[in-house]
Formats: C-alpha cells, structure tokens, sequence
C-alpha cells in the first residue's frame, strides 16, 4: 500500500496530518482531553502560552479553523506532553492513558 492510501486508511500519520482537517480536528480533541485530565482551565492553558483565553476557547471548540504546527508545540509544551500526542492516531482514550 503506498503512503498516501495508508495515510487516508489511518494506517502512517505525518507532520502534514497537522494541516488537514482530520488532522486540526484530532489536535482540538486531544488538547481539550489533555487539559482536562491535567486539571488545567483554559485561563491557565492561555496563559502558559501567551495566548488569550477566548484564542485556547476557539482552538478546542473548532470556530478558529486552523491551528500551525507552531501552535501545537507551544501549546503541547504547555500541557506538558509531546507534540506527537496531539498528533497521535490511536484513539483518544489510548493517547490519554499514555500521558497519565
């Protein structure tokens, strides 16, 4: 199977994951689970990232519609995980028992 099908069937993930739709859509889940699990409010998440909480609001809720690698790391760094774990495809209670 070539990369590209193995990527559409959720087989290999890659950094471009951070600029598709699924992609922006599995970070904006993670980063709310993750906050929630560290018992973070957005007001807190906003401030560790120097952004605003309306902006940490947008990202989780999907009106703010994209969100760049560079966001994702700071906000990563912030909820204290790795990049790859708001990136990561395995199923959200799986990613969420690896950053416990």
């Amino acid at each position: 199977m070539s990369r590209k099908n193995a990527h559409h069937h959720g087989e290999a993930a890659s950094e471009s994951d951070a600029d598709s739709a699924a992609g922006v859509q599995r970070v904006r889940e993670r980063l709310r689970a993750i906050r929630q699990l560290r018992g973070l409010t957005q007001q807190q998440v906003a401030d560790r990232c120097g952004l605003t909480r309306t902006a940490v609001t947008d990202l989780e809720s999907g009106r703010r519609r994209d969100i760049s690698l560079g966001q994702a790391l700071i906000i990563a760094s912030a909820l204290d995980v790795d990049l790859g774990r708001l990136l990561d495809p395995e199923p959200l209670d799986i990613v969420l028992a690896r950053v416990q």
